[in-house]
């Protein structure tokens, strides 16, 4: 099954009316037909207990979701894969994982920590200065720590099922939603496959704009390197070394654009950046598409006017038998993405 682009077309304003529409952070955007998102641990129990492994982000096939990058959220999970996680979890706070050097043993959670069960079987262990948790929102675990602030609003989530957009203040993330009063910094990127064409990741990142000479104040940037982040942080620059890291798993990759130059004006929520398309030849030969389009917010701006890309990245090495989309209905398909993506409407409560 091949979704319509007839209104993926120059003279549509906007994506196709039978699209639906997902939320990612503050933001919005339409999606052509059934997704699947990526969270960033499955239902395997191993890894719940591999440290970074969690960390990696998937699809619920297990399909790599790389540039995704949220809270720690699993995919939905079954009762008796609930309780196995709380187990590890729980054993967390007894468990010794070596000795120190004086021959004292070393801990996985430092002692000293107050230690309470949510009604649904979460754990939580507060510190003076942090706290860490291991908690259910519906049939989802969320793990955090260590930063209070984060916790207190993670507490908070609520399930959310996939194209259900809340009208109140704050941030979709997969299968949850964590309301706030709109002010909280967030830094989300959140992947889709799509069903009918599961060669095609759709990825939208929704950031507080980023500033780099914030980080002057702990010390480790010159006035030098802050000129050179910023340069780099520029949709130009920033989509150049982008296409340039696709190397890493490309044999070469070519702008579909070229005069007069290799990227063009696009609009995204409102704000004005630039949009790149590209044909990536792998080391088998096989070739795919690539759309990337970038908009650099403003953290000096009164309001929030955030960082906000959009990758659409094709590899027809995953279309499990489907036709991929050609060149041209892959461009259509992007751009119509594109247009839909939009602050988020909200209801203050």
């Amino acid at each position: 099954m091949i979704f319509s682009l007839q209104a993926c077309s120059s003279q549509s304003e906007s994506a196709a009316k039978n699209w639906s529409t997902e939320c990612v952070g503050r933001m919005q955007f339409q999606l052509p037909g059934y997704v699947y998102p990526a969270a960033t641990f499955n239902s395997k129990v191993s890894s719940f207990r591999l440290g970074s492994a969690i960390e990696k982000p998937t699809f619920p096939d297990g399909t790599p979701a790389h540039l995704a990058n949220s809270y720690l959220v699993s995919h939905p999970l079954t009762a008796d894969e609930k309780k196995r996680f709380i187990e590890f979890a729980l054993a967390e706070g007894t468990e010794v994982t070596g000795t120190s050097p004086s021959g004292e043993k070393v801990f996985r959670f430092r002692r000293g920590f107050t230690e309470s069960r949510t009604s649904d079987g979460g754990v939580i262990r507060r510190y003076p200065g942090s706290i860490w948790g291991t908690i259910f929102v519906g049939d989802n675990l969320i793990r955090f720590g260590p930063s209070i602030e984060v916790a207190e609003r993670l507490l908070k989530a609520v399930p959310r099922p996939v194209f259900d957009v809340p009208k109140v203040p704050g941030l979709c993330m997969p299968y949850v939603f964590v309301p706030d009063d709109g002010m909280p910094k967030r830094n989300l990127s959140m992947s889709y496959r799509l069903k009918d064409h599961p060669d095609i990741q759709v990825t939208l990142t929704d950031a507080s704009a980023f500033k780099p000479e914030q980080l002057l104040s702990m010390g480790g940037m010159s006035d030098a390197e802050v000129k050179l982040r910023n340069k780099n942080a520029e949709p130009e620059s920033e989509i150049a070394g982008f296409w340039h890291l696709a190397l890493n798993e490309a044999r070469k990759y070519e702008s579909l654009w070229l005069l007069p130059t290799t990227t063009k004006p696009v609009t995204l929520a409102g704000y004005e950046g630039r949009q790149s398309f590209v044909r990536l030849t792998m080391d088998d030969g096989s070739q795919s598409y690539g759309y990337y389009a970038v908009v650099r917010g403003n953290p000096k701006a009164a309001e929030d006017v955030p960082d906000i890309r959009l990758h659409v990245l094709q590899d027809v090495r995953l279309a499990q038998g489907r036709t991929p989309l050609n060149q041209d209905q892959f461009i259509e398909m992007a751009q119509a993405i594109a247009k839909s993506v939009q602050r988020r409407p909200t209801v203050a409560q």
